[in-house]
């Protein structure tokens, strides 16, 4: 019987607290209704409190917002728990005071109850419209960890962090610690970037990848970040990272030559100066540690299967041959797999060479000359339809690189 009248109790609380709230701020500084049902929060609408609520509480005039503030406190004294009027506070005295709000409200919802994501989200607000960089991180943390749907919200609050006066030093010491959110924000801003400021958040990612424990996230984020190096025209520098972060020396690759590693098993190394492989519908790669690289096409227009970028000395300006160990599983008129090379960021082609039903390394697939300015060059495998195209598959076993005026494999 007690447990019944308390929950009557409740009930008429919470019907007379809309009623206020909708008597008090129902009048727009026009004179027009304005619609404050929005106003209750409930756990379903709750995550809406900034776009939605803030919004409709903006258009109330400062007498009528003043007065939801004083009788929310009222009601609170009332009606303690009652975090719809916490928050109601919170909101009016966020939109009255701006950046000179007092948080006390915020910090005593958030005591009252610690995983609130309303509570958690207004203090991130809060904290950030005061320009609280660590503040404004601990309550996204939070955030992040109670609730990873609004992820695109998350990232950018840590854009508006990252303007803010020592936001980026923030932040990108909070990065070297490997935050569980490190990994959506850094990927995310590499593929918002441009080129004027890829390279201004290089530090962090390098940071983050090495001190995380999760190597597969780490191993995407720098190919990410290697890729749109590359895609902007800042080859050399990507090399240079890919070198240092995957501790790669003279004696990593054999003779010391080319920088170019020819063993399909070991994949210390990442892409792209090391095997990369395509993403489409219709060619599949994968790695057969005993066999090596297997290649399976099926198409009707050529698709480019691997490519690699690689760096050039100054033994291959008289030349390079290339040599593979390959069987082709299909005759020529189903299709076949052709390579071709290029100078990075240059559309003529330097050779295209079709790989015959087996390749070996005594064979030349194919010579060609070196332009005297090109420092990349980017090999490329594709599928080729044939007269009847048909699924048509390659065991890639080995490549050699050589340059005309020695013998070695790169």
């Amino acid at each position: 019987m007690t447990r019944l009248l308390t929950n009557v109790a409740i009930w008429i609380t919470a019907f007379f607290a809309f009623a206020f709230v909708y008597s008090v701020c129902a009048v727009r500084m026009d004179g027009a209704t304005v619609d404050t049902k929005t106003l209750i929060f409930t756990p379903k609408n709750s995550t809406n409190l900034i776009a939605e609520n803030l919004e409709i509480i903006s258009k109330a005039d400062a007498t009528k917002v003043k007065t939801i503030r004083e009788n929310a406190k009222v009601l609170l004294k009332q009606t303690p728990l009652n975090d719809h009027a916490l928050l109601h506070l919170a909101v009016a005295d966020l939109m009255e005071n701006g950046t000179n709000t007092n948080g006390e409200i915020l910090l005593e919802a958030k005591s009252r109850n610690p995983r609130n994501r309303g509570t958690l989200r207004m203090l991130m607000y809060y904290h950030l419209n005061k320009g609280d960089v660590t503040n404004t991180i601990n309550e996204l943390s939070l955030l992040q960890r109670l609730d990873d749907r609004n992820s695109e919200e998350y990232d950018n609050i840590m854009r508006s962090i990252n303007a803010l006066p020592g936001g980026q030093e923030k932040i990108t010491a909070l990065l070297s610690t490997a935050p569980s959110w490190g990994y959506g924000y850094l990927q995310s801003t590499i593929n918002e970037s441009n080129a004027q400021t890829i390279q201004s958040f290089g530090h962090s990612i390098i940071e983050f990848s090495t001190k995380t424990e999760d190597r597969k996230s780490a191993l995407l984020l720098m190919q990410s970040y290697l890729a749109k190096l590359i895609e902007f025209g800042f080859i050399e520098e990507a090399y240079a990272e890919w070198a240092k972060a995957f501790s790669v020396g003279p004696d990593y690759f054999e003779n010391g030559n080319i920088a170019f590693n020819p063993k399909l098993e070991d994949l210390r190394a990442t892409i792209p100066f090391n095997w990369q492989h395509a993403r489409n519908n219709h060619v599949t790669v994968s790695l057969e540690r005993n066999s090596g690289m297997f290649l399976s096409y099926d198409g009707k227009k050529p698709q480019i299967g691997l490519r690699q970028f690689l760096p050039l000395n100054a033994q291959s300006r008289n030349g390079l041959k290339l040599s593979v160990e390959a069987d082709l599983h299909a005759s020529s008129k189903q299709g076949s797999f052709e390579w071709r090379a290029y100078c990075y960021k240059e559309p003529q082609i330097l050779f295209k060479a079709k790989i015959g039903k087996t390749s070996t390394l005594s064979e030349s697939l194919a010579t060609f000359a070196v332009p005297e300015d090109c420092a990349f060059l980017d090999l490329q495998l594709w599928g080729i339809p044939g007269i009847y195209p048909s699924r048509v598959s390659l065991t890639l076993k080995e490549v050699q690189l050589t340059p005309l005026s020695s013998s070695y494999e790169n």
